[in-house]
Formats: C-alpha cells, structure tokens, sequence
C-alpha cells in the first residue's frame, strides 16, 4: 500500500512539474500592462505598423496562396498546431468570423506549424470544420514574422499590407472582431 501510494504521489508530482515548465515556456516573456506577451528580448519580431511579409506556400486544398494576392482585404494570419489546446479553442470563433465577414472583406489563413504532416492536419480541419484556406509551414512563414514564440499567434493585416494588429496566445472573438469591423468599416460604405 505505501509503495501505491508512494508511484502515486510521484506520478502528480511529475505531471505538476511538467505543466509548470510548460506554464513557464508559455508565459515567461515579457507582459505590457494588459497582459498581452511582448516580444522576447532580442527578436527581430514583426509588429504593428511594421510591412507584413510576402509568402507563398500550398494550401491543403491545392491551391496556393499568397499574401500579396489578397491586397485590398483584410487578412487575419493565425499560426496553430493541431496539439495545441488554445488553439483548438479558438477556431471555431474565427471560422465564425470567416463566414461573417466574408472572404471578400476578410481573409482568415491558417498556418499550421505541425511536424506531423499533411494527414494529421487535413484530418484536424476536416474535424474541426475550418472553412478558410489552411497551409503547412515550412519554417520561412513564421522566420519572415520573427519566429513564433507563442501558439496560438494571430496578425491582423490591412488592406494596404500593413500589420495593423499581433496578439501571442489564445485570440477572443470580442478582442479580434472590433480590430476587423474597425479596418473594415470603409469597405461597407
């Protein structure tokens, strides 16, 4: 009975150790007044008003997409990973947005940093129901924006190509959606 409970007391003790250092990783960067995470010290991370990178990569569906061809629409870049349960909470607010704003207004894309593959993230947006374009990273998507050092990692992109809008971590719809009405008001007029 000792020996139970002693492989017991063991096994949550190693599991409180092993959520605390991911709870550490994931909230150890710096904090502004809000909460939000900062860049850390010494990345050359794109933020607001900063031009947002150019890429081309394959979307799951075959087609390609590239951000250049979506001037002239705002464009919501959320990078995610199928492990990861912030992101997991989040889609299905911004499939909602997706089917309330219109691709025509707003471009949602999805950037999958999944080592796992093509199946295991077709078979997450199939389950999930993801109804934007979704793209496997290679790596050159999340260099050119400065390395993601939180998932989930959304930008908010104008019209115009600029980075209007970052936040690290799990995105709220009632955060996200002023940021698009406001940068889509002039569409609607």
């Amino acid at each position: 009975m000792r020996s139970r409970l002693m492989t017991h007391t063991v096994t949550i003790l190693v599991a409180a150790l092993g959520a605390a250092v991911v709870f550490a990783i994931g909230t150890g960067l710096d904090r502004t007044a809000t909460g939000d995470a900062e860049t850390p010290k010494g990345a050359d991370w794109m933020d607001e008003g900063d031009p947002a990178p150019n890429f081309e990569l394959a979307t799951l569906d075959g087609d390609t997409f590239r951000l250049t061809d979506h001037t002239g629409r705002v464009v919501v870049l959320n990078f995610w990973a199928t492990w990861c349960a912030p992101c997991r909470v989040e889609i299905p607010d911004l499939i909602d947005m997706q089917t309330e704003f219109g691709a025509d207004m707003v471009r949602f894309v999805g950037v999958s940093v999944d080592h796992q593959g093509e199946d295991v993230v077709s078979s997450f947006v199939e389950e999930m129901g993801v109804n934007y374009p979704v793209v496997i990273d290679d790596g050159s998507v999340s260099d050119k924006y400065g390395g993601i050092y939180a998932l989930p990692m959304t930008f908010v992109i104008d019209r115009e190509g600029t980075i209007r809008w970052r936040k690290a971590g799990l995105v709220r719809r009632d955060a996200l959606e002023p940021v698009l009405d406001e940068l889509t008001a002039a569409l609607i007029q």
